[in-house]
């Protein structure tokens, strides 16, 4: 059965069905591999499994180097050395390997405050990004896998 839209049509039906052409034609296949999408960038090809390893060991940071530890429940726990005598403390991380997505709470030691921040985590393992808030204050923070020397 073969439908048209035009101005008898309900606004409600209207909007619907451009919203399910959007989805229907926007859709990248999960799993095509990047030489099969054209013009789509590596990076946005949901290809990748994710697993909570992938995050576990040194990153380095703006904010200056970080480890992440992993306990046996799963829960993530870290640290961080923003300077000589400011180490935060990282603790409740949870990874979603299903969005990529690391969410944790940590605590500026030296100054008490305290925030929450979510990380994605990019296709090739290699970055951390997304954004952090401490109270009213917020900005990104962004992490990357040091290079092997």
């Amino acid at each position: 059965m073969i439908y048209q839209i035009n101005k008898t049509t309900s606004p409600v039906l209207r909007v619907a069905f451009a919203l399910f052409s959007l989805a229907l034609f926007t859709q990248i296949p999960a799993q095509s591999s990047p030489a099969k999408v054209e013009g789509a960038a590596r990076s946005e090809v949901l290809t990748a499994k994710f697993k909570t390893s992938d995050l576990v060991g040194q990153w380095k940071s703006e904010w200056g180097p970080v480890q992440f530890k992993q306990g046996k429940n799963g829960i993530f726990s870290g640290s961080w050395k923003e300077g000589e005598a400011k180490i935060g403390k990282i603790s409740d991380g949870k990874f979603s390997p299903a969005d990529a997505k690391l969410s944790f709470n940590f605590i500026e030691t030296w100054s008490g405050l305290k925030g929450q921040a979510i990380l994605k985590l990019s296709n090739d393992r290699q970055h951390l990004s997304g954004s952090w808030v401490r109270g009213k204050d917020k900005g990104e923070w962004t992490m990357h896998r040091p290079k092997s020397s």
